[in-house]
């Protein structure tokens, strides 16, 4: 898993993970799913 950033239009920042094949190759490498850092970080926490 890598950590991947987007802008939105309003120049908010979104942080998640993705298989670090997909940034690669393209979205055909990986049949995963991308995962908002949010979601992982309170998962973890959860642990």
């Amino acid at each position: 898993m890598t950590l991947r950033t987007g802008t939105s239009k309003r120049s908010r920042v979104y942080r998640y993970y993705s298989c670090s094949a997909s940034g690669r190759v393209g979205k055909s490498a990986c049949k995963g799913r991308t995962v908002p850092m949010e979601n992982l970080a309170i998962w973890s926490h959860a642990m």
